[in-house]
């Protein structure tokens, strides 16, 4: 990634995620991308931060399902488009009730 001009920030950031999910995926059981975010949101609260996290583990599940560099161009595919994951999961759940 350093090859192709990613920031060191942006690239240590990916690296430290990737150490995470590796670390952690058979004790959590984690068996998608979605689930290391949906995991995030019981601990975190800043939507700028969860927006942060998307982003990373996206980019991740970019290159490790379908071999695809991060370019800004490509969103990742966690979730449907739209505000609704942005929402602070208690909110999602009392609007589901």
């Amino acid at each position: 990634m350093k090859a192709n001009d990613y920031s060191e920030t942006y690239v240590v950031s990916i690296k430290r995620e990737i150490k995470r999910i590796l670390a952690n995926g058979d004790s959590k059981q984690w068996s998608c991308y979605t689930d290391v975010y949906i995991d995030y949101t019981k601990e975190l609260q800043s939507p700028d931060t969860l927006r942060n996290k998307r982003t990373i583990i996206g980019a991740i599940e970019q290159f490790d399902v379908y071999g695809r560099y991060p370019d800004g161009r490509r969103q990742h595919e966690l979730f449907e488009r739209g505000s609704y994951p942005l929402l602070y999961t208690g909110i999602q759940k009392s609007h589901r009730s």
